[in-house]
């Protein structure tokens, strides 16, 4: 095992609440390799994408997790969280080589990187120039966790070859290490396969967000596709908000329409 003084510096977050299972087997796993910090939400944050806490004050409270150099409980959204765990790791003196978010209970494939806490958290980090991933389980009661755990270190060494502008958003069916058929690197689906949520008026006369399966494809393809079969994915995710090639095609094109 390395030298504490070479160890990686890593910083957890996730959305399902500091308390989550989840993020409590994480860090323990990580626990061997790594100094752990966690920063996560005092509740449930699920679904609020990269939104932050904005012109309120954020409490912020010191917590003990079996693993973790340090923990804060935040009264606020995951980007929030990492935002204060990245505050609260410079003022001690540490830049994180990792910030990893999860291990989520739900899957956040496809569309869900959109809306996902999870996934924006790891987002955040990788908009702070820090090797950035989130991990996510398939169920709401997820309990199986240990094939992901077991690949810590493959997907660590992935996260490190990724670019800068790039994060990796990683998914696991909830099964057994034994029923697992493997990892697969694969494309995040595209917004509307698989799955899409709407609002359907309930008996109340509001409505409520519901999730409807929509078209799939004939061969596994996508994150979701992959899931399916049985295998944990690897999805770069790019946090780049602009298209260098289509910035071209329209700069030629303006200068058609004005001229």
């Amino acid at each position: 095992m390395s030298s504490e003084k070479t160890m990686k510096k890593i910083l957890v977050t996730n959305d399902d609440g500091i308390g989550a299972a989840g993020l409590r087997k994480l860090v323990e796993a990580l626990e061997p390799m790594a100094e752990v910090y966690v920063s996560a939400p005092m509740v449930q944050h699920s679904a609020k994408s990269q939104s932050i806490t904005f012109l309120h004050e954020v409490d912020v409270s010191e917590q003990k997790i079996a693993g973790a150099k340090a923990a804060w409980a935040v009264h606020g959204t995951p980007t929030d969280c990492v935002k204060i765990g990245l505050l609260r790791m410079k003022e001690m003196g540490i830049k994180p080589d990792h910030v990893i978010s999860g291990i989520n209970m739900g899957y956040n494939t496809g569309l869900a990187v959109y809306y996902s806490g999870t996934v924006a958290a790891a987002r955040e980090g990788a908009l702070n120039g820090i090797h950035s991933i989130a991990l996510s389980v398939g169920s709401h009661e997820a309990s199986k966790f240990c094939y992901m755990l077991d690949n810590l270190p493959y997907i660590l060494e992935l996260s490190e070859k990724a670019p800068e502008d790039c994060f990796l958003n990683v998914n696991a069916p909830n099964v057994l290490a034994a029923d697992m058929n493997g990892i697969k690197i694969a494309p995040t689906a595209p917004f509307g396969y698989g799955l899409l949520f709407s609002f359907a008026p309930t008996k109340s006369g509001n409505y409520q967000l519901t999730g409807e399966p929509t078209y799939t494809g004939d061969e596994p393809v996508y994150d979701m596709d992959w899931n399916n079969e049985g295998y944990m994915t690897i999805s770069p995710v790019p946090t780049a908000v602009d298209d260098s090639k289509l910035l071209k095609q329209l700069a030629k094109a303006a200068e058609k329409i004005h001229d």
